[in-house]
């Protein structure tokens, strides 16, 4: 994923790399000429850096919705760059590659083990092993986005690129479960912006007293990790016009 989908926004905004000596001067771009696509090199700060985000429907456990697989939406966050008169064409094309079902697995890696993190191996109940390590599972019913603005008392600090909040959310069908909020770039748009970023959340696992008892000790990390204790019910509001 951070090569392949998040690989060129990484290069061109100088994101950390343990690869320095691999990292590229040059990102590839297509443009078009009376009607002839040629592939070019771009320097890397010049380059759209066209990155492909992905919104989910929020997910079965907390929605409550079952059924067949539910839409997914892709749009296009783009940089500003090179335009296609300044390379003497008449458009330009850039490859995108969404990686859905990727992204779903990376996410679910990303959530269990902030919940590790948090509440220890033998702090709750995992869900979400088999998906990680075989890609099996109803990740509809254990991955989503929220379709709705974040109340403004539950909002993480934006003080770093991505967020990450762990929750236990009391449901109807599956008992009390843990939930991890992630923020991907939320800190890139201002609060109530059209081009805001989608708050992935994962369903890790069952709760237990272990859980519950765990999340009320002092946090290993405060600056990275931030938890909430008290016991809630996942709501829908009124959904927000989504993203095309």
């Amino acid at each position: 994923m951070a090569r392949t989908v998040f690989g060129n926004i990484r290069m061109r905004h100088g994101f950390p790399t343990r690869r320095k000596k691999q990292r590229r001067d040059t990102l590839p771009l297509k443009v078009e000429k009376a009607g002839v696509v040629e592939d070019i090199e771009i320097p890397v700060g010049r380059h759209p850096a066209v990155t492909p985000i992905v919104f989910f429907e929020p997910c079965g456990i907390l929605s409550g919705l079952v059924g067949p697989e539910r839409p997914v939406l892709v749009r296009l966050l783009a940089n500003e760059g090179v335009a296609p008169s300044d390379l003497g064409g008449d458009a330009i094309h850039v490859d995108v590659k969404p990686c859905v079902a990727e992204l779903r697995r990376f996410l679910a890696k990303i959530a269990h083990c902030f919940t590790v993190l948090n509440l220890g191996l033998d702090g709750f109940s995992p869900w979400l092993v088999p998906l990680i390590l075989r890609g099996e599972g109803d990740a509809d019913a254990l991955i989503g986005s929220d379709a709705v603005a974040p109340l403004e008392g539950a909002r993480p600090d934006r003080s770093n690129v991505h967020q990450m909040l762990l929750r236990i959310y009391s449901t109807k069908t599956h008992g009390d479960v843990c939930v991890v909020h992630i923020g991907l770039f939320c800190n890139w748009f201002a609060d109530g912006s059209a081009d805001r970023m989608p708050s992935y959340h994962v369903v890790v696992g069952a709760a237990t007293q272990r859980s519950w008892d765990r999340l009320q000790t002092p946090l290993f990390y405060p600056v990275l990790s931030q938890r909430e204790i008290e016991r809630g019910s996942y709501m829908l509001s009124d959904p927000l016009d989504m993203p095309t």
